[in-house]
């Protein structure tokens, strides 16, 4: 006779086995160490587990053992699997009381990829605990815990083989830690989504969807995500206002890899964003990010400070900001577009832009300044506007920077434009058959302390004065 627990299917028990085989770093170790990257590599070889498996530790309460699905929780206290639970047609835990901690034992929870989900926190209850297994195949949510505060979620993998609404939902105030979501490519929702004051830490998710609504992890306000490693998403990590990004990578989105509304972004990475950026931010400071084969790098609203930053190999531009943004010592290489563009009011310190396919520089706007930079080999389309720096604005300052081997430019101000300042600027083997090093026409533009050596010609002399 066919019981309800032996009809799993030889899927499940791959995507089981293969869990088990792939995230043991995150639920099995007592400790994790950061790789170069943010990658979570073991810091040494397997170790015991904190209960050995199906058995209540004697230094331990007393614990509830949870032996079947759709297991309901009304009050405070320790709950335990002492095996794996597979159970198709109900939600695997549900839980409606403070109080509460799961501890799976290493062990799995699973359905069978109908509309239920693997743990339900009912209202909003607060101090639960989940920890140490596997939640598989549950296509509603893996958890469901939208008003939940407090929860903490560690050591927990999981993974789904068929249409996923969603992942993990909860709260405010939830602690988040090596955890592995790993969809099919179909989700509609978050894969992680926490609320305001959390922490999501040393987590992974992978293959989530493609859909506007598959973010691999979403944030509240005032959070904090740190080494964790996104891909197969629409956008990787998408973030509330005061938040900090730190140790994280983002890879083959079809959106943004991350996405910073306020807040800090710190030793972050963005690859292969097919549509977006690399980095979407607004009132944000970062440093040491990179963001490499997207559509643009760093696409900055306003007021954003970026400090040795790299764009590179994007499709559009490296940098693009709106107004009063600083970038220091950032380098802009081989985008197919600008290097930086800059609308208004802000300053280039530093920088070093190369072979892009436009300008090294262009400005947009007004009141900008370019000091201290270098910009080499840019314009390698060879179209007449683009430069080493090109201005397209007024009352712009550019002083004590370097040009070395633009197409056709090396330093470019639009004939209409006015009060632009050029001081103390050295430009050498700039321009094609017949171009110039500096070069512009009319408007009492102020060009001062000019060196060029071989450029072709060596200065236009309608532009000095």
């Amino acid at each position: 006779m066919k019981t309800k627990n032996s009809g799993r299917r030889p899927a499940g028990l791959a995507l089981h086995a293969l869990l088990l085989a792939g995230v043991s770093i995150f639920i099995l170790l007592p400790s994790t160490l950061r790789a170069e990257g943010g990658l979570v590599v073991p810091s040494g070889p397997p170790g015991v587990t904190e209960c050995p498996l199906g058995q209540i530790c004697s230094n331990q309460v007393p614990s509830t053992p949870i032996t079947n699905a759709g297991f309901v929780i009304t009050n405070s206290g320790h709950y335990h699997l002492p095996k794996s639970i597979y159970q198709a047609g109900t939600d695997g835990i549900i839980i409606n009381a403070d109080n509460v901690e799961i501890d799976f034992e290493g062990f799995s929870l699973s359905g069978n990829g109908d509309n239920y989900s693997g743990v339900v926190v009912i209202g909003s209850h607060t101090n639960i605990v989940l920890k140490h297994g596997f939640i598989i195949d549950y296509s509603k949510y893996v958890i469901n815990a939208p008003a939940a505060s407090g929860l903490v979620v560690d050591r927990i993998g999981s993974g789904l083989l068929h249409l996923a609404i969603g992942g993990i939902v909860s709260g405010s105030r939830t602690d988040m830690s090596r955890v592995l979501v790993i969809g099919n490519g179909t989700a509609t929702n978050p894969a992680v989504q926490v609320g305001p004051g959390s922490v999501v830490s040393d987590c992974q998710v992978s293959n989530w969807g493609s859909n506007a609504a598959a973010i691999c992890i979403a944030t509240g306000d005032d959070c904090r995500v740190e080494r964790c490693l996104t891909s197969g998403g629409y956008t990787g990590i998408l973030c509330g206002n005061h938040c900090l990004i730190q140790d994280c990578q983002s890879y083959s989105n079809v959106n943004h890899g991350i996405s910073c509304q306020g807040g800090s972004v710190y030793r972050c990475s963005a690859r292969v964003c097919a549509s977006g950026a690399g980095f979407s931010v607004n009132a944000c400071n970062l440093s040491y990010a990179s963001a490499t084969a997207c559509s643009n790098g760093f696409v900055c609203g306003a007021n954003v400070n970026l400090a040795e930053c790299r764009a590179s190999s994007n499709a559009n531009a490296g940098f693009s900001a709106g107004a009063g943004c600083s970038f220091r010592d950032c380098t802009a290489d081989n985008n197919g577009g600008d290097g930086f563009a800059a609308t208004q009011m802000s300053v280039l310190k530093g920088c070093q832009a190369t072979m892009n396919g436009m300008s090294g520089a262009h400005l947009l706007g007004h009141g900008n300044l370019v000091t201290g930079s270098f910009f080499a080999s840019n314009n390698t389309s060879l179209t007449a506007t683009n430069a080493g720096v090109r201005v397209d604005g007024n009352a712009n300052v550019i002083k004590d920077s370097f040009a070395y081997g633009n197409g056709l430019f090396g330093f470019a101000v639009n004939a209409s434009n006015l009060n632009n300042f050029l001081v103390n600027l050295f430009g050498a083997s700039n321009g094609a058959t017949f171009a110039s090093s500096i070069s512009a026409s009319n408007g009492p533009n102020v060009v001062t302390q000019i060196t060029t050596v071989g450029n072709s010609p060596s200065v236009d002399s309608s532009f000095v004065r």
